[in-house]
């Protein structure tokens, strides 16, 4: 919050000057940081409602910022109920490696589309050379 601000919107405020009180308290409220307490708070309400008041206590001393924290609401997403139990066995590697596994499946899915991508341009390549270099396919007429 930028308290200069504040005491600005507090002191119109007090002189019954409505607007520029209003208009001060928008600059006293930063809305990034209150983006960033709104994400929190969102999520350590989910995690409360997956895994209760212990498994969001636990969550949030083996969170080290807000990015481990999102991370481990969607482990209790994923897990539910055992999620306090990988905090506790794995500590804050619970959280990465959801992300690690998150990262390996994606790099199968990448090479499979690739390897699809490159049979097809293989197969577009040698149709191209065969008609070149044989010329095109001979029209076969229907006999009746």
């Amino acid at each position: 919050m930028d308290t200069v601000a504040l005491k600005e919107a507090v002191a119109a405020a007090r002189a019954l000057d409505l607007s520029a009180a209003r208009l001060a308290a928008q600059r006293a409220i930063r809305p990034g940081a209150l983006r960033t307490i709104s994400s929190i708070g969102d999520d350590m309400v989910a995690l409360e409602a997956r895994v209760g008041r212990r498994g969001a206590a636990q969550a949030l001393g083996v969170a080290r910022d807000m990015g481990e924290l999102g991370r481990a609401r969607r482990l209790a997403e994923g897990m539910g109920g055992r999620t306090r139990a990988a905090l506790k066995l794995l500590g804050s590697a619970a959280l990465v490696l959801g992300d690690i596994a998150g990262l390996l499946l994606q790099a199968v899915w990448l090479a499979a589309g690739w390897m699809v991508m490159a049979a097809l341009a293989a197969r577009r390549l040698g149709l191209t050379l065969g008609r070149i270099i044989w010329g095109p396919p001979p029209v076969r007429r229907a006999v009746l």
